[in-house]
């Protein structure tokens, strides 16, 4: 892997209520959940995956999220986003963040697997977001899913955002088992689309997502990375707001 630059982690997955993998089966009525399945997408560098699945002998029809979020994160978007529309009645305690619910689609016969892609979290390799490496990981996935005994070989994908964006790079490769993507919500252009719109630079979204990185370190408001001269945005913490 050449032509990257990479820097240290900001934080660490403990910090972010990450546990280490401890593969395990689960039970809820009707369902079954295999938490912290080891797959091999790269030789010798395993992602994490939950999978979520019909406790039933009927193949169920996988469904893959692939997120950078934390396959433990979960997503009350009515409690985060209270103006989305979103009630916080609407998805399960077992949603994970702009995943499909667990709870809506395994009683529809679907098996659920929520990914942590490589380099996030305890999943090996390196973080390269958006990259031709990790759509090929993802392929690799997808072939798995699509051979798993409970399968039924048609892999389907799901999710909003980042889980979109990385449908549209891994279904360019046509893995064999992929039968459907569901992309909504994402962008096809990082530079144009997220960080340089019209050639402007972001500020907004970006320090909000630096300043978060720092404060769940621990670190110091000295180490919030928001870019000198731009606006506080409304999730810094107060002591970025009062820096200049």
């Amino acid at each position: 892997m050449t032509g990257y630059l990479f820097r240290p982690p900001w934080n660490t997955p403990e910090s972010r209520s990450g546990r280490p993998p401890r593969p395990r089966t689960e039970k809820l009525p009707g369902m079954l959940i295999e938490r912290d399945v080891a797959v091999d997408v790269t030789p010798g560098e395993p992602v994490y995956i939950d999978v979520y699945r019909p406790d039933t002998q009927l193949p169920a029809a996988p469904l893959i999220a692939w997120s950078p979020y934390g396959k433990h994160n979960p997503a009350p978007i009515g409690i985060l986003y209270p103006r989305s529309g979103v009630r916080p009645e609407h998805t399960s305690q077992i949603t994970t963040f702009e995943a499909p619910d667990p709870a809506y689609w395994v009683p529809h016969g679907y098996a659920i697997i929520t990914a942590d892609i490589p380099g996030t979290w305890y999943s090996q390799g390196r973080a390269t977001y958006c990259s031709p490496e990790e759509a090929r990981a993802f392929a690799q996935l997808i072939e798995w899913a699509g051979t798993q005994p409970w399968s039924n070989g048609r892999v389907g994908l799901s999710g909003v955002s980042y889980l979109t964006t990385s449908q549209w790079r891994v279904a360019e490769l046509s893995p064999p088992h992929l039968a459907a993507i569901n992309p909504w919500e994402g962008w096809t252009d990082t530079y144009r689309e997220v960080v340089r719109h019209g050639g402007i630079p972001e500020t907004r979204t970006s320090a909000r997502c630096r300043c978060r990185a720092a404060k769940s370190s621990g670190s110091t408001s000295r180490s919030c990375r928001r870019a000198p001269g731009s606006r506080p945005a409304s999730g810094c913490c107060s002591s970025c707001r009062a820096r200049t």
